[in-house]
Formats: structure tokens, C-alpha cells, sequence
């Protein structure tokens, strides 16, 4: 699951910023792009894990006014043939006016 603790301290609580849902902005729908869809299947993500890490996650600046999410998940398998015990998933997200755009999807595992 995730752990705030390690997230704070590994990407620094100073850069993170908080998610509109949680000051009290409204859900709004989040759309992934072709592109992201594949790099789901190539990197090993599920659509529902990138979901979770938008709405849950933490987010810092990205380039071009976008922001990249981090969400840890307890992962204890194994991925292209080595074990790891956490899988985390980062999805580079453009917020529009009407829904959040996820863009690519990059997945970590250690």
C-alpha cells in the first residue's frame, strides 16, 4: 500500500502538492490517452492502478504544466523476471477545465 512516510521522504514533502479533491474541488473524469493505455500493458500498470495513483497519490511539476503522480503499490512479484516488493506507478497527468488527462504512464519497481 502506499506509505506517506517514504514518499515524503523520498521526493520531498516541500515539492508535493495537494490534489484539488482533497481542498474540496469536485471528481472530475480522468481520460487516458492512447498512448498511455500502452505504456500500461508495456510497463505493467492496470488502468485502475494509474487511477488510483491520480486520485491518491502524490503529485510534483512536471514539464510543459503538467504533473507527474506517484503511488506506491504493494507489488511482492516478480516483473521481467526479477522479485520486487513494490511497484510504483507515475502517470503524467495534464487537468483540463472539464477532466484529467493522463498523458504516459511510467512504472518503478523496487
Amino acid at each position: 500500500m502506499y506509505d506517506v512516510k517514504r514518499n515524503s521522504a523520498e521526493w520531498g514533502a516541500a515539492s508535493l502538492l495537494t490534489p484539488k479533491w482533497l481542498t474540496g474541488g469536485s471528481m472530475k473524469p480522468i481520460r487516458l490517452t492512447q498512448h498511455a493505455r500502452q505504456q500500461c500493458l508495456d510497463r505493467g500498470a492496470s488502468e485502475a492502478e494509474v487511477i488510483q495513483a491520480v486520485r491518491h497519490g502524490t503529485r510534483q511539476p512536471a514539464k510543459r504544466g503538467r504533473e507527474q503522480c506517484r503511488y506506491n503499490f504493494a507489488f511482492g512479484q516478480s516483473w521481467q523476471g526479477r522479485p520486487y516488493a513494490i511497484k510504483q506507478v507515475a502517470p503524467v497527468i495534464k487537468e483540463e477545465d472539464a477532466e484529467i488527462v493522463v498523458i504516459t504512464v511510467y512504472t518503478f519497481y523496487f
